[in-house]
């Protein structure tokens, strides 16, 4: 039996109003987040088979332990038998109100009979579990697994497919119960970021800005298309269907949506992406991102001083001057920098025989930014997410991707 495919959702649950026009207010009704684990079993012998189809026959009121998969940790250094077991600090997040693990420890070089030990916790030190009783056990820190087991309800409804008469693929969706225990890990592990990632914020994005996060993945293109945007406004179309229609303008603006696929390539990255989707609680707080796009083509250097670009399109404010909301960009550079600026309005100006997009800005520059050093001009979008839910993909255990929707706001 083997897992073949594993998707993780995490749930908050938002109000949303908005006004006619266009400014939101939301309220979280759910304070933790609800998480639903799915895992995709296939098996071609008849026992394996029939276990698996009597599955989603139990009674939906029982919980039972189920392991993360997902969440594998491994000891920082070889256990020698007793009860404290020394954890990888990345990989500690997992065992966020769990008190019960399963060890998994496997020699294929000196062929030793591998272990599967189910124990219960005490307790949580820093990176050190404490377990209840001893383990008289040696095991290698790089053959062993600990696997987090947590208190799930079987969902329904499920469904199983044949593989002739012998073999099944299932599909076993599990509803975390959110059981609590007496102890926990530190909040450290599952509140503060770790952004030592290699490549991760390349450009130097500050964490917060105006008092909101900023998101700081980038789109890794993993297809072509790997970012899109939608753009939608406010208004209502007035229409008898016989004659004449005509549109009501609640507000002059236009709002951005990006769906965005993101790469989690490591288990530091996939931490910081659900501690990030617990600490905006889905749809309900607001937070800065890129729109990580080319969307203006620099005409001339940025010079030390100046609070206007030029850009190529010098009608640019035909499309952007009655916008109701006044936006922000940010200027990517080959040395890896960012520098964020408000657009105060769009015009364009003529210079010697040639008409030229002009962005008059919020503040000075504060450096020269030669042209040949940019690599992009983005919107700098405040956004919120467009959904409640959140759904990792994993490849592995240290691999994952996540696709999400941010939706540009008008939050003051």
């Amino acid at each position: 039996m083997s897992e073949t495919k594993i998707q993780v959702t995490y749930s908050y649950l938002t109000d949303v109003w908005q006004s006619y026009g266009g400014q939101e207010q939301r309220r979280c009704l759910r304070s933790v987040p609800r998480r639903t684990i799915s895992y995709e079993y296939a098996s071609m012998n008849s026992s394996e088979a029939q276990w698996l189809r009597a599955q989603i026959r139990k009674k939906q009121n029982n919980f039972e332990f189920i392991p993360m998969w997902h969440d594998v940790a491994y000891l920082s250094e070889d256990f020698l038998g007793g009860k404290s077991m020394y954890i990888d600090p990345d990989y500690m997040i997992g065992f966020h109100n769990c008190d019960a693990i399963e060890i998994f420890a496997h020699d294929d070089v000196m062929h030793h009979e591998g272990i599967n030990i189910t124990k219960k916790v005490k307790k949580y030190e820093n990176n050190i579990i404490h377990l209840k009783t001893v383990l008289n056990k040696n095991l290698n820190k790089k053959n062993t697994w600990i696997l987090p087991l947590i208190r799930c309800s079987v969902q329904t409804p499920l469904s199983s497919s044949y593989i002739y008469s012998n073999g099944t693929n299932i599909k076993m969706i599990y509803k975390d119960i959110g059981y609590k225990p007496p102890f926990d890990i530190n909040s450290q592990y599952y509140e503060q970021y770790n952004y030592l990632v290699d490549g991760f914020n390349r450009y130097n994005l500050p964490p917060s800005y105006n008092g909101r996060q900023v998101f700081l993945n980038e789109p890794q293109w993993l297809d072509d298309d790997s970012l899109t945007l939608k753009v939608s406004k406010n208004v209502n179309k007035l229409d008898n269907d016989t004659g004449v229609f005509k549109y009501d303008l609640k507000n002059t603006s236009s709002y951005d949506t990006h769906e965005i696929t993101v790469l989690l390539r490591n288990k530091r990255m996939i931490n910081n992406i659900i501690k990030f989707f617990t600490k905006v609680k889905g749809q309900f707080k607001s937070f800065y991102c890129p729109s990580w796009a080319n969307d203006f083509n620099l005409a001339q250097s940025i010079k030390k001083g100046s609070n206007y670009i030029y850009i190529d399109l010098s009608e640019m404010y035909r499309y952007y001057m009655e916008n109701g909301r006044n936006k922000k960009i940010v200027v990517f550079t080959n040395d890896w920098k960012s520098y964020i600026f408000d657009i105060s309005a769009y015009t364009y100006e003529k210079v010697g025989d040639k008409k030229y997009g002009k962005l008059l800005l919020g503040s000075a520059s504060p450096v020269n930014i030669p042209i040949k050093n940019v690599r992009m001009v983005s919107f700098f979008n405040l956004v919120r997410l467009d959904s409640d839910e959140m759904q990792i993909n994993y490849e592995s255990n240290i691999a994952a991707t996540v696709q999400l929707s941010m939706k540009e706001v008008d939050d003051a």
